[in-house]
């Protein structure tokens, strides 16, 4: 599709929705205001601009037309209500967000891993102490992602930026090529390895990606329900250890490598140690902030805040020279999510304010009202889960779905909406399994060449089910426990 066509769709998705008459039960304001939210979700999908621009655009027309679409005739109506200032109050909400700042805080602490090639240190320890046997090779790559992902709120920092430079190296060493028979001798498994542990460690943690904390955000602010972070682990624990623990072995068998072990890898990495040489101080430093900040978002809650430790961690790093604040204001991943999570938090806002997502998660428990409320809640989840084939962005999911299925849950009789929450806002990670395009990871190893796009299908939609049914199976009679 060419650039002119991807920043037309945009636009015209907003028109078509415009030109539509208003749904009956639905304020003319509301159903005026979702499609300038559309726009902005067919502009993510199809990023014509980087997300904060688009995020950017898509909030200024909406305050910049505010009292048509973000206003009742009855605000509208009360005495001293301004509808300029109230417009560009609501336009910057989303940037006072704290989950926004919490998000911010972390990509700080990517940028640290690589700077200081602690990230790098870290895989090569485990390669060369598990490379000699290509199974527990492929573990050694689920443990680094593992042990990466509290701090590395970026998957593509995380996987991309971090672990796949690594994995890079090894099937050269086999003489393991992309693009023809010799991926199988190694090449296919390490990649495909590579993607489904970062795929679950994505929703393993809440901080170990970026949309996980967006939807946190989006279910406050639409349902009034905050989730923490040792809630979130204590929710994922039972199900994405099992997932961690059986991947690599799946892996193993599906991709069947043809090379079981050797002595090349754990060589090759021990040579790249000794380049990197020893611990470096700034290293050490980074393991003390990070398990600091670790500490203090599990048992910190009572004295301080999670958006408040990452702002004081970052602090400690500039303090310590650990980093520069030229290398924050360079960071450009990290401002540009700052700006798109925070004019989506502010869009999803709107929705709720405007009743809209009361007036759609009505019309959708219409159909699954007659369900049990269990078989409903499952329902939608698959639903939701299975929905992620027609995107290309977790965040787009989210954004553009999780509204819609929060207010469906909360029009159905009997759902425990806390338990719910607990149960769809994790499965934003395990879908970047699902396709190729399926996250911005999911694309740098298929880029790879060492999967090819057959392979990708079939063994996509086999760990996308085992995930979801693993998810399913665990972790809804584990929440109903533990609550």
């Amino acid at each position: 599709m060419s650039k002119a066509l991807r920043c037309l769709c945009p636009i015209l998705a907003t028109l078509i929705i415009l030109i539509i008459p208003v749904p009956h039960g639905l304020e003319p304001h509301a159903w005026r205001f979702f499609a300038i939210f559309l726009g902005c979700i067919v502009g993510l999908i199809l990023e014509p601009l980087p997300g904060g621009a688009i995020g950017l655009i898509g909030i200024s027309v909406a305050a910049l037309f505010g009292p048509y679409v973000l206003f009742s005739s009855e605000e509208l109506a009360q005495p001293g209500f301004k509808p300029t200032v109230n417009a560009f109050e609501w336009a910057v909400s989303g940037f006072s967000n704290p989950t926004v700042w919490l998000i911010f805080g972390a990509f700080t602490f990517a940028l640290a891993y690589d700077k200081t090639g602690l990230g790098k240190r870290i895989a090569l320890l485990l390669v060369r102490s598990l490379g000699k046997n290509t199974l527990a090779l492929g573990y050694a790559i689920t443990f680094t992602d593992t042990i990466l992902a509290p701090f590395t709120i970026s998957s593509t920092a995380r996987s991309a930026g971090i672990i796949y430079p690594v994995l890079s190296h090894l099937p050269p060493l086999y003489n393991s090529r992309p693009f023809d028979s010799s991926r199988k001798k190694i090449g296919t498994y390490l990649m495909w390895t590579g993607i489904v542990s970062t795929s679950i460690t994505s929703s393993f943690f809440m901080t170990a990606l970026a949309p996980n904390l967006l939807s946190i955000s989006m279910v406050n602010k639409i349902i009034d329900i905050n989730i923490t972070w040792m809630e979130w682990f204590m929710v994922t624990l039972p199900a994405c250890f099992v997932l961690i623990t059986i991947s690599p072995l799946l892996s193993y068998h599906l991709c069947k490598p043809e090379i079981k072990s050797s002595t090349a890898i754990p060589t090759w990495a021990n040579k790249e140690l000794q380049l990197l040489g020893s611990l470096t101080a700034k290293e050490m430093l980074l393991i003390f902030f990070v398990t600091c900040a670790l500490l203090l978002w599990i048992l910190g809650g009572k004295f301080i805040t999670p958006p408040l430790v990452g702002i004081v961690v970052v602090s400690a790093m500039l303090i310590s020279r650990l980093l520069t604040w030229n290398d924050i204001v360079e960071n450009k991943a990290a401002w540009n999510i700052f700006t798109w999570l925070a004019t989506l938090i502010a869009f999803a806002s709107g929705l709720n304010k405007s009743g809209f997502i009361n007036w759609f998660g009505q019309l959708i428990s219409v159909y699954i009202i007659h369900f049990s409320p269990l078989a409903a809640m499952i329902l939608l989840l698959c639903i939701y889960y299975s929905l992620h084939y027609f995107f290309a962005s977790n965040t787009a999911h989210a954004a553009a779905l999780l509204p819609i299925f929060l207010g469906a849950a909360s029009h159905i009789p009997g759902i425990n909406i806390h338990h719910y929450v607990l149960l769809i806002l994790p499965l934003l990670g395990f879908m970047g399994i699902v396709t190729p395009y399926a996250a911005e990871p999911s694309a740098v190893y298929y880029g790879s060449g060492f999967i090819p796009n057959s392979v990708w299908w079939r063994l996509g939609f086999i760990f996308g089910l085992l995930f979801l049914i693993t998810w399913l199976f665990i972790s809804i009679p584990w929440v109903l426990m533990i609550s």
